[in-house]
């Protein structure tokens, strides 16, 4: 695995590009990569997401 490519999908996902925009070719190797890092990222980010949403809903009961 190639992670210079996973790395270029997750800064993909933090600069807002849509997964659709992947510069590789639909079904290659660098596509997967690239599309795998673009999803770890996203998924970061909706842990992260969810773990504010809960401090808030924490601080509002407080």
């Amino acid at each position: 695995m190639d992670s210079s490519r996973k790395n270029e999908g997750g800064r993909a996902f933090n600069r807002g590009i849509e997964r659709d925009r992947c510069p590789h070719a639909p079904g290659s190797v660098p596509f997967k990569e690239w599309v795998e890092g673009w999803k770890h990222q996203k998924a970061e980010f909706e842990k992260r997401l969810e773990q504010e949403r809960d401090a808030l809903q924490m601080a509002k009961a407080s």
